[in-house]
């Protein structure tokens, strides 16, 4: 299913978003696909931005840098409630950080790529670039697996294509990938 079809997407004008909401600044985080097989996540009301109807989802504070260069493989948080299922059986596509800390993809993106599709995630770590100390895997899992937002806020990271993902901190995962 397509939920932000490229015509509408295209003609969404920061500019004029910028102005209408009078706020200091827009930008497009999308478009995404999904990773997890169901989410559970309390949305706002629906919105419509130059024809596409979008829901409020959470509110990310913006890693330092933020509109400056790369922000990749900077933590952040992101408030919402949300609970992620990832069902056995199925792959899931980690960044580990130095510490051995999993982070696990919630979302691809085609924003830098826009060629990469969910079957080439597979093969995503020959692609990234990731600082010293990261490595990229794969997980078919053995069991299923949750993500929740620990107390209404969840640790994410992007890499540098802006593909998304989880930390496995605190409890936030129902098994360590």
């Amino acid at each position: 299913m397509d939920t932000c079809p490229a015509a509408l997407w295209d003609k969404v004008d920061r500019d004029a978003l910028k102005q209408q909401y009078d706020v200091l600044g827009v930008f497009k985080n999308g478009p995404r696909g999904w990773t997890p097989d169901a989410i559970e996540l309390p949305v706002g009301a629906k919105r419509s931005f130059d024809g596409l109807e979008a829901r409020w989802m959470g509110v990310v504070t913006l890693p330092p840098g933020f509109g400056k260069g790369s922000v990749a493989y900077q933590p952040t948080d992101v408030h919402r409630k949300s609970v992620m299922y990832f069902l056995k059986g199925r792959p899931v596509f980690i960044l580990e950080d130095p510490q051995g800390t999993p982070w696990v993809m919630q979302a691809y993106s085609d924003i830098v790529d826009p060629n990469l599709t969910y079957p080439q995630l597979t093969t995503l770590g020959d692609k990234l670039k990731p600082p010293p100390g990261w490595k990229y895997r794969v997980k078919v899992l053995d069991q299923d697996m949750t993500i929740h937002a620990i107390d209404g806020v969840a640790r994410i990271m992007q890499d540098e294509l802006q593909n998304t993902y989880d930390a496995c901190l605190d409890g936030a995962c129902s098994e360590k990938p």
